[in-house]
This record gives C-alpha cells, sequence and structure tokens, in this order.
C-alpha cells in the first residue's frame, strides 16, 4: 500500500512523517509526505499547518518534534502509538528522560490489559517513576529504568 492510500487524517499523516524520519531515516520521504500536504481530502488545523511549514524548508529534530509533540499534546493517538513516538524520540536523543517523561504523562491509559506487554511494562515503570519522585526517592534521571523500558519499544535497529 502506498503512502497516500495510509494517510486518511492528521494522525495518520503525522504518523508517516514521523516513522519514515525515525524509522527509515528517509529525509525525502519526509519531503515528499510534507509537499503533498494539500493534496488530502482533509484540512489541517492551523498550528499544524505552520508547523509542516516548517519542513518544508529543512527537515531537522527541532521541526520533527515540534510536530510530535503537537501531536501527543492533541492526543491524536492510542496509548501504544503514543509511547513508540516518545521511544523514538527519546531514542533519536531529540528529548532526554525528563522531556520523555512528561510527553509519556499526556496519555491517558486505557484498556491497560489490552496493552502489549512492552507498552504495560512502560506504563509501570513510569508509575513507579512517579511514586519515586512523590517520595523524593529519585528522579526520572537519576536511573535508566524508563530509558530502557522505551528502548524496549523499538526494534533493535531503531534504539542507541
Amino acid at each position: 500500500m502506498n503512502t497516500k492510500a495510509r494517510i486518511s487524517n492528521q494522525a495518520s499523516f503525522i504518523w508517516e512523517i514521523l516513522v519514515a524520519y525515525f524509522s527509515k531515516n528517509d529525509v525525502d520521504k519526509v519531503t515528499e509526505i510534507v509537499s503533498g500536504m494539500y493534496e488530502y481530502d482533509f484540512s489541517f488545523s492551523e498550528n499544524l499547518e505552520l508547523l509542516l511549514g516548517k519542513l518544508w524548508g529543512e527537515v531537522n529534530n527541532t521541526a520533527i518534534y515540534d510536530i510530535a509533540e503537537y501531536a501527543l499534546r492533541m492526543e491524536l493517538y492510542g496509548t501504544e502509538q503514543h509511547y513508540y513516538i516518545v521511544a523514538m524520540l527519546l531514542s533519536n536523543r531529540v528529548i532526554d528522560v525528563n522531556r520523555a517523561k512528561f510527553l509519556l504523562e499526556l496519555n491517558t491509559v486505557e484498556q491497560y490489559a489490552k496493552l502489549d506487554d512492552k507498552v504495560r511494562h512502560v506504563v509501570d515503570v513510569l508509575w513507579l517513576v512517579r511514586e519515586d519522585e512523590k517520595d523524593s526517592v529519585m528522579s526520572a534521571s537519576d536511573d535508566d529504568f524508563l530509558i530502557n523500558a522505551l528502548a524496549d519499544l523499538l526494534p533493535p535497529e531503531s534504539s542507541s
């Protein structure tokens, strides 16, 4: 199935950009997707249009991060995709572990029992990190538990 056939809304449009950039390291594909943004049968919010406009000039981590954060803040994805995006951002050193924690917390986890085991593990580790911070035991950046849990979500060649 070609890219255009897979894109049916803002969420799938952004998903294709993030996967092309992080999983495939294909800047040309990102440029192709963005340059065709007006060919789709759905409209973009003004904020997203402005963010996508940044990619026309130059595809870079900052512009990609801004788009990813927009999608996460708008809660465009379920828990598994939301967590995967955060894992991609962290793995590619676009964000640090404290920012990853913040972005993970934007997602309201629903149907915990139906989540993939690796995603449930991230949910559990995030809860432990929150409890440790609340009790002033340690912060997310004091150990690698959250980093490792997020890295486990990615295919072996994607994690650093």
